[in-house]
């Protein structure tokens, strides 16, 4: 008899806290500021200095526009929350696949890739700066 009160008081314990562990659980934070289902790029590392963001999943932008290129830091940590891969493009009289940025994928520290200090255009999905 005493084993149940004392199997049936752990339970009720252990449901009361899993009960307010939940009710007190709050929602991770957006990595970097950057919202579910966009593409953020940041000037600085540890995602400061936000310079885009979009939610467009096909779609280029011109990084100068933006002071992603040199002289300027170029892309220095990002998040890529979309549902797409992101492509960096440079030109030299030829377009240039650059590198990427896979879908749900973050950095904080990019500023060892040359390529992000360089590129002229990033992507989204099936976009290219010449079509």
């Amino acid at each position: 008899m005493r084993i149940k009160r004392i199997g049936a008081t752990v339970t009720a314990m252990l449901a009361t806290l899993t009960g307010v562990a939940l009710v007190n659980a709050t929602p991770a934070a957006a990595v970097g500021g950057c919202d579910a289902n966009q593409l953020c790029l940041y000037r600085s590392t540890q995602f400061r200095t936000m310079a885009l963001e979009t939610t467009k999943t096909s779609e280029c932008w011109l990084l100068s526009d933006y002071g992603l290129t040199r002289p300027w830091n170029g892309i220095s940590s990002y998040v890529n929350n979309l549902s797409v891969n992101a492509t960096l493009y440079g030109y030299d009289g030829d377009w240039w696949n650059t590198g990427g940025i896979p879908s749900h994928s973050y950095s904080s520290d990019s500023t060892s890739n040359p390529w992000f200090g360089v590129s002229h255009y990033v992507c989204t999905g099936n976009a290219t700066p010449w079509s």
